[in-house]
């Protein structure tokens, strides 16, 4: 399996038909995450840049935070549920605000 990939090198949405996502900014990185379009539908992140990547679903399935925060070298994925973005496999996220 390979997945289309998009790297984002400036603060703004992610890419919405990409599914890996490749973070890559010499300092903090904001991304959105716009609303899925199907069920199941995944967005991997990965932080390839110095700087710390944040993204900020539009709408996150979590109690406690609206966002959450990825170090270089490390990753994250997303699943969408047809009405939030559930995190999954994260292991490598430093925080969730």
């Amino acid at each position: 399996v390979s997945f289309q990939s998009a790297e984002i090198t400036a603060d703004g949405d992610c890419s919405d038909t990409a599914t890996l996502i490749i973070c890559n900014k010499g300092t903090a990185l904001a991304v959105g995450l716009n609303n899925g379009t199907t069920v199941g539908e995944y967005k991997i992140f990965v932080n390839k840049g110095a700087g710390d990547a944040t993204i900020t679903p539009d709408n996150f399935a979590h109690t406690t935070g609206t966002k959450f925060v990825i170090e270089q070298n490390e990753g994250a994925t997303c699943v969408w549920d047809g009405s939030k973005w559930f995190l999954v496999g994260n292991q490598s996220v430093t925080a969730i605000s």
